[in-house]
């Protein structure tokens, strides 16, 4: 119900803009590091590929453990190799390349594996581009410079792709005009970060504040403009952070998480509506909700009850354990909680995006736990599920089961009656961040990492 409610979005506070200037610690620089191999390791679009990844302190190095939502054997293999080369040349530059030379072979081997999602984001970008120039003839505007930026970006997004992983994710030594093409766009990009762009100034002021609904192409062009940066930012990072944790990238063992299984469809065959799942509330809580019956009734007859219907019916709806979680439950079955089994004690599970909202409440209902997560989006997907009990755990590992499912189930139902009521639910447009994940100081470098020349 709460996700056939999104009658209108209401942006959750904590993804206003970030000023990162003052984030310094290494533990913050430790969590961002974990992310962001997390993201490179996210190669396609959709969520199936949406990677995890927590960092232990293994018996001769470093241990990196990583699971994906959903992926095959054969593409979890890949990722791990994938982790494995690019750790081993970020930590060893074998041809000694200074560090800007370095940087780039590490972008070359990221945009290599993600091709797949570049591509889209390649598309995304030009369709963007193309209907913020629209917008721009539309409004009659007379700044030639702005229009020039929009033209001249969008031309540097006119190149062919092609999937060139398997060729170049190893080596990339002598990089495909694809790869180059990339890095162009992305250095065209970075440039326009740093100056006071016509087109930043244009972000700036359409895709933010009471804008941000009406001004949809330009929030876009925000986004996808973010979304290539990242890729810089990330080899940036993951070099910086070979200088100051060499021992982090040496020494280390991979070890790759299968995805969970999905299981059928939780429901077959349903009439069920609003005011059916408000009853279902009365009888569990024992108490009438006469108000909040109006609710359900008033938005019946806006058509809620028939996008609930679309939402079961959905052939999709088959849910996975989402990666951070099964991590996690990794973690703890096999009883790696203390400080003293993770890296430097740094108790951490990134992942390629922040955590949706479900998950959300997973790690809000292990209050004992220290193990920290990326702040939640609150995105509600419903292909959602618990790690399944098995026939092994004993009696105590049910009744945690049993609190944890009735604690999240909780937190649902009062989501369920502040939908009603307020007739909007809190989420994001987009499931990855439309600004940077990245905390960057006054140099520019990442945190923790200004004084080392990287």
């Amino acid at each position: 119900m709460i996700q056939s409610c999104n009658l209108a979005r209401e942006e959750p506070e904590s993804h206003a803009t970030v000023d990162f200037d003052n984030l310094q610690s290494d533990s913050e620089a430790f969590r961002v590091l974990v992310n962001k191999l997390a993201q490179v390791c996210d190669d396609e679009r959709g969520g199936n590929s949406v990677t995890a990844m927590t960092i232990l302190e293994g018996t001769n190095g470093p241990e990196f453990v990583f699971a994906a939502n959903r992926k095959d054997e054969e593409e979890t293999r890949a990722t791990a190799r994938f982790v494995t080369n690019l750790l081993q040349l970020a930590g060893q530059n074998p041809q000694n390349l200074s560090s800007d030379a370095l940087e780039k072979r590490v972008l070359w081997m990221i945009l290599a594996f993600n091709m797949p999602r570049i591509t889209e984001y390649k598309h995304k970008l030009d369709k963007a581009l193309g209907l913020c120039l629209e917008d721009h003839e539309r409004r009659q505007s007379e700044d030639e410079a702005l229009k020039s930026e929009l033209q001249r970006l969008r031309e540097k997004c006119n190149f062919s792709v092609n999937n060139i992983r398997e060729q170049e994710e190893i080596k990339c030594k002598s990089p495909s005009f694809s790869l180059r093409d990339c890095e162009r766009l992305i250095n065209l990009i970075h440039n326009a970060q740093l100056a006071m762009t016509g087109i930043k100034k244009a972000v700036r002021t359409k895709a933010r504040g009471s804008e941000f609904l009406r001004s949809g192409p330009w929030c876009e062009l925000k986004h996808y403009l973010g979304r290539w940066h990242s890729y810089r930012q990330a080899a940036n990072f993951i070099v910086c952070a070979a200088a100051a944790w060499p021992l982090l990238f040496q020494d280390f063992t991979i070890t790759s998480l299968p995805s969970s299984t999905r299981i059928s469809k939780p429901i077959v065959q349903s009439d069920l509506t609003a005011v059916a799942i408000v009853q279902h509330m009365e009888a569990f809580e024992k108490v009438k909700m006469p108000e909040l019956m109006q609710d359900a009734e008033d938005l019946r007859k806006m058509g809620l009850d028939k996008a609930i219907q679309i939402q079961l019916l959905k052939r999709t709806f088959r849910p996975i354990v989402h990666a951070e979680v099964f991590i996690h439950h990794y973690l703890t079955k096999n009883g790696i909680t203390r400080p003293n089994r993770f890296w430097r004690q740094w108790q951490y599970i990134g992942a390629s995006k922040p955590t949706c909202r479900l998950c959300h409440y997973y790690f809000s209902s292990h209050s004992q736990s220290q193990i920290q997560v990326r702040p939640s989006h609150l995105n509600l997907y419903p292909n959602w599920r618990l790690p399944e009990i098995s026939d092994e755990d004993d009696a105590e590992a049910r009744e945690a089961h049993r609190k944890l499912l009735k604690s999240i189930a909780e937190k649902v139902r009062n989501d369920a009656k502040r939908t009603l009521q307020q007739r909007t639910t809190k989420s994001k447009q987009h499931d990855s961040n439309t600004y940077s994940a990245t905390p960057v100081g006054n140099s520019g470098n990442p945190p923790s990492f200004q004084g080392l020349d990287c």
